[in-house]
């Protein structure tokens, strides 16, 4: 639409210069015809020149006047030679003498028809140019308006001798003459009139249609109850910025029909305006805002103008705590937000919009009222076959991660996570989050987990003395060939397998604990040990303890983060946790411990085990068995 804008502006501009010509056209074609009268008027001062000679030569070495005033036939000769002269250019040609009175009259006249008495007096329209013409022996062009009513200029020619002027010769171009002069111009001069009016008329009219899509873009660009952009904005925003440089912000607004069933739509349409405003006044006023539909929002920002993990934090904050007027009636409202660090591999919208549409289902599938961070690497990306290709070449690395005993900070074992290797770029690492949804439930899940297992196994066989934990998901469990495969894989290395432990992942409640535990019994048939990560989240509850024989207890990472916001609370629950943990016997690890002041929490309280990238990051197990 702004290229349709930009357009509609080419084309006002182009028939404006149109116009333009069109002017200096008709004023081309007036000076033309001027240039044209003006040869006219050179030729009648030849004529007044050569009219002068004659009648000098005619008196000889007499006073012209005196001349003149002798010989009646003479005059009559030379009127009668002047006639020749008057063509349709020139309509009379007479000459004057100026009395003692002042007064004109007539010497000579080449009007045969019906001329003027000699000596007759003669009264010009304007006397004072005649006069000044008289006194000052100097030519001058005189207009119609100034002398005869039916020509369309005068030369008056002074005739000198000694310096003095004895008579006024006055030659007349014909009116008619004029009037022709201008008419042969006059088709091309309506053409060029009426090229003027059709593109004045354009003009206004092509101005008349950009204000109204003007008005039609608004009406189309912005959302008509909350008065931010619509939807339609974005592909039109990404047109002209590049979408690499921007951040993305995803944000719907829980069981918002529930305000509109009980209140109605009207109250609800005010509910979700004052919404659009609260947002609108919390960020930045480079953010775009844009309605996605229903009470569903979008947001963008540019990268590097603000912060964005804290900025969506805050925002989810401080959203969670406003209170809208529905009717007569105060209501709060909880949101759902899925965050985006726009990846450099994202080309279109669609791609950015569909990562944030499937991060905001997870979020609406764990309960709403929550919000959920995308990295900056484009999820989706990598297809199955590409992750197949990957998996046939085994470029698949494992990280480590230490888990280190809380009081002296030594390492008691590492975690092993999986990364693929990015096959156009080997120093990129792609991670679970970015291809493990796309291999779940195929031939491929299976053949990376067996991967991961030989690595670990060459770890554990390479490093004897250290102790490694890998992840397990819950869906794994109840997968025959998983679990057949991993328990193949722990007899092959039997003597490796009490080094090993399993990190059970969930994202659903157990449903059959029977077939749970005998599993369990399987994989510590051979030495290896069982933790349940992110005990306290989601499905991760206290009847694991009930019904499962369980080894480690890795406490929710989130739990963990909460000591720096809520310490004394988080501190209080996180005793009750180490507590249950030694009554059944379970080793306690603390996830995400990111700096020094949780640790001193950690310590405090009393975890075994803490992880976290206060010890260390994720990295080649070189890096820590140098």
């Amino acid at each position: 639409m702004i290229e349709r804008s930009r357009t509609n502006l080419y084309i006002v501009v182009i028939m404006g210069v149109m116009l333009l010509f069109v002017f200096y056209l008709q004023k081309s074609i007036a000076e033309s015809t001027d240039a044209i009268k003006s040869l006219e008027v050179e030729k009648a001062k030849s004529f007044a020149v050569r009219i002068k000679r004659y009648v000098q030569t005619e008196a000889g070495d007499h006073e012209l006047i005196a001349f003149l005033d002798a010989h009646p036939e003479k005059r009559k000769e030379i009127n009668t030679v002047l006639h020749a002269f008057l063509t349709q250019e020139l309509k009379y040609i007479f000459m004057l003498v100026k009395d003692a009175k002042g007064h004109y009259r007539f010497l000579l006249d080449a009007s045969i028809d019906e001329p003027m008495e000699y000596r007759s007096v003669f009264f010009p329209k304007n006397k004072r140019l005649f006069d000044e013409v008289y006194r000052t022996g100097e030519m001058k062009i005189v207009r119609a308006k100034d002398g005869v009513e039916d020509v369309w200029l005068s030369v008056l020619y002074p005739v000198t001798k000694n310096g003095k002027t004895q008579m006024l010769m006055v030659i007349d171009l014909s009116k008619t003459y004029s009037d022709n002069l201008s008419a042969m111009n006059d088709p091309l001069i309506t053409i060029v009139k009426l090229m003027q009016l059709f593109l004045i008329f354009s003009i206004f009219f092509m101005a008349y249609v950009m204000y109204s899509l003007k008005r039609l873009r608004q009406r189309f660009l912005y959302d008509p109850l909350t008065s931010v952009y619509s939807k339609y904005y974005l592909s039109e925003f990404f047109r002209i910025h590049s979408l690499k440089e921007y951040d993305m912000i995803m944000l719907d607004i829980d069981e918002f029909r529930s305000v509109n069933a009980r209140f109605g739509y009207d109250a609800g349409d005010q509910v979700l305006l004052h919404f659009a405003q609260t947002v609108r006044e919390f960020l930045p006023e480079s953010a775009v805002i844009v309605r996605n539909g229903g009470a569903a929002f979008l947001i963008v920002v540019k990268k590097g103008s603000v912060d964005l993990k804290p900025l969506a934090e805050s925002l989810f904050k401080y959203l969670r705590q406003k209170r809208y007027l529905a009717g007569n009636e105060v209501v709060m409202l909880t949101v759902s937000m899925s965050v985006l660090d726009m990846p450099k591999d994202i080309y279109t919208i669609q791609q950015a919009e569909r990562i944030l549409d499937e991060r905001m289902l997870e979020v609406k599938n764990s309960g709403k009222d929550t919000i959920l961070f995308v990295g900056n690497h484009m999820e989706d990306y990598y297809t199955l076959d590409q992750i197949r290709e990957i998996l046939e070449r085994e470029e698949l690395v494992c990280l480590y991660q230490p888990v280190v005993d809380t009081h002296t900070q030594k390492t008691v074992r590492f975690e092993a996570l999986v990364r693929l290797i990015d096959p156009q770029h080997s120093d990129r690492l792609i991670i679970p989050a970015q291809f493990m949804h796309v291999i779940k439930g195929t031939s491929q899940y299976l053949k990376m987990s067996k991967l991961v297992l030989k690595q670990v196994f060459k770890t554990l066989k390479q490093y004897p003395k250290i102790y490694v934990s890998i992840n397990l998901d819950l869906h794994d469990l109840y997968n025959q060939e998983v679990i057949r495969m991993i328990l193949d894989q722990i007899r092959e290395n039997r003597m490796l397998a009490y080094r090993l432990s399993f990190e059970i992942l969930e994202d659903h409640e157990i449903e059959d604990y029977e077939k749970v535990r005998y599993i369990f019994t399987k994989l510590r048939m051979y030495g290896s040990k069982i933790a349940i990560d992110d005990f306290g989240s989601g499905y991760a509850n206290y009847r694991y303890l009930l019904h499962l024989d369980i080894d480690t207890i890795k406490v929710d990472g989130q739990l963990v983060q909460a000591l720096k916001e809520e310490p004394e609370r988080t501190e209080t629950l996180l005793n009750s946790i180490r507590l249950l943990a030694s009554e059944f016997g379970c080793e306690l690890v603390a996830e995400f411990v990111s700096d020094e002041e949780i640790y001193h929490h950690i310590k405090h309280i009393g975890f075994d085990l803490s992880q976290g990238y206060y010890f260390g990051k994720p990295l080649p197990i070189e890096y820590y068995l140098k």
